[in-house]
């Protein structure tokens, strides 16, 4: 099978959309803000063709391209999203792409080198994970490397465990953090910032992560990684405001952007 079947099946595409790696295997992928999403733009920019290349193939795909998160976002969304991501401009609505989208473009983009290699590269990863050992030899070298991984792998999670545990402790019963246990967790990136300077920097116009109110400015997709509890306290009292696992991912990738550290310097669940 060569790439060129790619951009023909729609079944085959969606075997293949999960595997995101490939795109920054192949070129990296220039995000939004928010370190998640993609703007048609930018899309146009990593593939190399021009914004209405990619705006015409969006016009004939999008059903496909919305079943892998395509959408476009406008009103009081979109104003939640241009803060959050410092985007300006006068635009109505504003098109979002996430990597996932982007995979499915690059397989259905035929006019683009750059869409080509990663088609090549996602028909050669898997070519190579099919791969059976034609000998005796070789099949004992593969047994040699399952091992050796296999090894690699338990001496990894016998580091890892006393963070896990430490990342547990601070986790609630309902599988999130608060604010305070979120300001710990990242002390080593943040300098040891305590909970409420932490907070102050989530709010502040460099990140906006946070409204006044404590709460994440709000756009589809943030609910994976934020939990809003409405007050029942009256009409002045504020909703609490907890982080989930994915939430940490995310606001680790912000915070190590903004202080210019290599992601390498932070373990998601250390404990500084």
């Amino acid at each position: 099978m060569n790439e060129l079947a790619l951009t023909e099946s729609s079944v085959l595409r969606q075997e293949y959309v999960e595997r995101t790696d490939a795109l920054d295997k192949v070129k990296a992928l220039r995000k939004l803000a928010d370190d998640f999403h993609v703007s048609t733009e930018m899309v146009a920019a990593y593939f190399e063709v021009g914004v209405e290349a990619i705006k015409s193939l969006v016009k004939d795909n999008r059903a496909e391209l919305e079943v892998n998160d395509y959408r476009v976002i406008n009103g009081d969304e979109l104003r939640s999203f241009k803060d959050l991501c410092g985007i300006q401009g006068r635009g109505k609505s504003l098109a979002l792409f996430t990597p996932r989208t982007v995979l499915n473009v690059g397989m259905l983009l035929r006019d683009s080198d750059v869409a080509r290699s990663v088609r090549t590269y996602l028909l050669n990863a898997e070519r190579q994970q099919r791969a059976i050992p034609r000998d005796y030899p070789s099949a004992l070298r593969a047994l040699a490397t399952e091992v050796e991984a296999h090894n690699d792998t338990k001496e990894e999670l016998a580091h890892e465990k006393p963070l896990a545990e430490a990342y547990r402790d601070l986790m609630d019963a309902d599988g999130t953090f608060d604010w305070a246990a979120v300001a710990q967790i990242f002390a080593r990136v943040t300098g040891g910032l305590g909970r409420n300077t932490f907070l102050d920097l989530l709010r502040s116009d460099d990140l906006k992560v946070l409204k006044a109110n404590n709460t994440p400015y709000q756009f589809k997709g943030m609910d994976r990684f934020f939990k809003v509890i409405p007050t029942k306290a009256g009409r002045d009292a504020t909703p609490t405001t907890r982080v989930t696992p994915d939430g940490l991912d995310w606001l680790r990738r912000r915070l190590v952007k903004h202080f210019n550290h290599q992601s390498a310097l932070f373990v998601l669940g250390e404990i500084a």
